[in-house]
Parts: structure tokens; C-alpha cells; sequence
């Protein structure tokens, strides 16, 4: 046979990779919430500073993604700090003091030191800077139903006072304590709801009820 003796060469195709194999690859999702990143701003200016003066490129001082840990998690001290990715034992001693220190320089406003998610607090930030319930339902993109649950939350947690997030006047909201009290062996709002006549949104009811 020709191959067998030689007298043609043989040429073997490397195996092609299926494009369906090959994995796309995309930015990292940052876990940030808004809320944090100023302070992630502040921090990856601080790190640039410090990688001018070094003559280094900033990802040797730190990752973005270590930042934005810094900026989530706000570590109240060095020993805190020592948990977060990308911060070893000799960038603990060398930035940890510098960096914690522009941590300490933005502190989270007083409203959103809680314990209640990240979602309620996203809602909270924009209520912190002014913004009603309809425009932060149109800012965040989300449902109205959902801004009231949020500052039902807010308010059962003793952040927040119902009468002054819903704009209720006194009348207003005695009305629908009234409502509400009457029909308190009834864990649904509906009763409240026609009672009032369907003169305010179940969210606002919600809210109200979340103050007892």
C-alpha cells in the first residue's frame, strides 16, 4: 500500500474545539450596592495615589475586586481587614492603615446601619437622599407594591416613621389606624381596605400596620 511504503506522507488535522465549548468571557458582576460605590470610588483613587508614588501599576497594591469587598463589607479595624481577599499579611502592613482610613472617611448614612437586606436597603439610600416612594420605584425599576414593602420593613425595624415617608396627614393616618385596629383579629388588609373605601393603596396600609 502507498501509505504503508511511503510514498505518500500522511498529515494529521489537529481536532478542532466545538465553538459551543468555548467559553465567552465577560466582565465580572460586581456585588456593589450603590450605596457603596462612592466609597469604592474614593478607595480606587487612594489606590492610584499610592501606585504613582510606588511606580507600580494599581493592581499590585490592590484588585478591584478586593476594593469592592473594602467597600461592602466597611471592616472596622485592621484585624477585620485581614479577611478580605486579595489583603495578605505584608499589604495588611504596608496600605491597611491608609486604606482604613478612607473607609472611616465615608461612613454609611445612620439609616442604613441595620441588619435588613441589601434590596431594602438600596430602597432606603434613595429615600435618604429625598426621593418619594413613586420616584424610587421609577429610579430602581421596580414595582410601587415593592417600595411600600421595603419601607414596611424599615418601619417595623424602628428606622422610619409611616406618617412621614407616606406624606400622611394626622387625619389620614388615624384614619387608617382606625381601620386597621377594627379589623385586627383579621391578619388580611382587605377588610381595612374596603372599609376605607379603597381611598389608599394596600402598600400604604402595609406600612401603617408595620408601626404597631
Amino acid at each position: 500500500r502507498p501509505l504503508l511504503r511511503g510514498e505518500i506522507e500522511l498529515i494529521l488535522r489537529k481536532p478542532s474545539l466545538d465553538k459551543k465549548a468555548k467559553k465567552k468571557k465577560g466582565k465580572t458582576k460586581t456585588s456593589l450596592r450603590s450605596v457603596d460605590e462612592p466609597l469604592f470610588e474614593l478607595l480606587r483613587e487612594h489606590r492610584l495615589e499610592l501606585a504613582e508614588e510606588l511606580g507600580v501599576p494599581p493592581y499590585i497594591v490592590f484588585h478591584d475586586s478586593t476594593l469592592e469587598e473594602m467597600a461592602r463589607t466597611r471592616p472596622e479595624n485592621l484585624e477585620r481587614m485581614q479577611y478580605i481577599s486579595g489583603v495578605g499579611e505584608q499589604k495588611l502592613k504596608k496600605f491597611g492603615q491608609s486604606f482604613l482610613e478612607v473607609i472611616q472617611s465615608s461612613p454609611l448614612p445612620e439609616l442604613l446601619q441595620n441588619n435588613l437586606s441589601d434590596t431594602v436597603n438600596e430602597t432606603l439610600a434613595l429615600l435618604n437622599e429625598g426621593l418619594e416612594a413613586e420616584a424610587i420605584a421609577s429610579k430602581r425599576d421596580i414595582k410601587l407594591s415593592t417600595v411600600y414593602t421595603h419601607f414596611a420593613d424599615a418601619i417595623e425595624a424602628g428606622l422610619i416613621e409611616a406618617k412621614a415617608v407616606l406624606q400622611l396627614s394626622d387625619g389620614e393616618h388615624n384614619e387608617i389606624i382606625n381601620a386597621l385596629e377594627m379589623n385586627m383579629d383579621d391578619d388580611r388588609l382587605k377588610p381595612a381596605f374596603d372599609a376605607l373605601d379603597g381611598q389608599y393603596d394596600y402598600g400604604i396600609l402595609k406600612c401603617v400596620q408595620a408601626s404597631f
